[in-house]
């Protein structure tokens, strides 16, 4: 259960957990809500709208579960419906290494 796959788009990258399969053996998927870029661990009319829900097992604290055959196009809705905009976080800072000055 704990294969993880990463989904990129045009916006930024996703890491995906690979949930069990449901009753009717359709695949799942695990994303963080801090992927999603939300503050909080709730659910609201945008979360229910991407068909996502709260995943309340022990693998994974604070996700969503989705089910999907497609996690790509799925994952190009939430953000269209979110309006997820690109993470600044993911450019590497220019900074210096601590230690060894140069020279």
């Amino acid at each position: 259960m704990e294969h993880s796959i990463k989904i990129t788009t045009k916006v930024k990258t996703y890491e995906l957990v690979k949930a069990n399969r449901d009753v009717n053996g359709n695949p799942r998927y695990i994303i963080s809500f801090i992927a999603l870029g939300l503050e909080k661990y709730e659910t609201s009319k945008e979360i229910k709208q991407c068909g996502l829900k709260k995943y309340r097992g022990k693998l994974f604290g604070g996700g969503f579960i989705f089910q999907s055959h497609n996690p790509q196009r799925r994952i190009e809705l939430i953000e269209e419906i979110l309006k997820i905009k690109p993470d600044e976080n993911n450019k590497k800072s220019q900074r210096p290494r601590k230690g060894k000055a140069s020279r």
